[in-house]
């Protein structure tokens, strides 16, 4: 990168890329709520795919930088909606879970 002033840091690119891979999961595990879908198995592996999510989240708000400050605050909340629906999906919640997911994904 040098000294191009165009040039976009390598920790931008990778935190985008990290975000918009965590922004599908969340969206894969909301469409499969809204399927319908009520498997003990599927509903283990979507729990699973939501912490992995939760988790994911949690790495990037560590790796925001101060700059980017209004950004880590909306992914804090957005993170507490997915504890939500975490904590609904544990319960077999789909109502809460879905209407948590749904918020979480608009707050994205």
């Amino acid at each position: 990168m040098g000294d191009d002033p165009n040039a976009i840091p390598r920790s931008a690119v990778l935190m985008s890329m990290q975000f918009e891979r965590t922004k599908c999961l969340l969206k894969a595990i909301i469409e499969w709520l809204e399927s319908g879908a009520d498997d003990d198995g599927e509903w283990d592996a979507y729990i699973d795919f939501t912490d992995v999510c939760l988790s994911e989240m949690s790495k990037m708000t560590e790796a925001i930088p101060d700059s980017m400050r209004e950004s880590g605050k909306r992914l804090n909340r957005t993170i507490l909606h997915v504890r939500v629906m975490l904590l609904a999906m544990r319960r077999r919640d789909r109502v809460t879970a879905l209407e948590s997911g749904r918020t979480a994904f608009g707050a994205l």
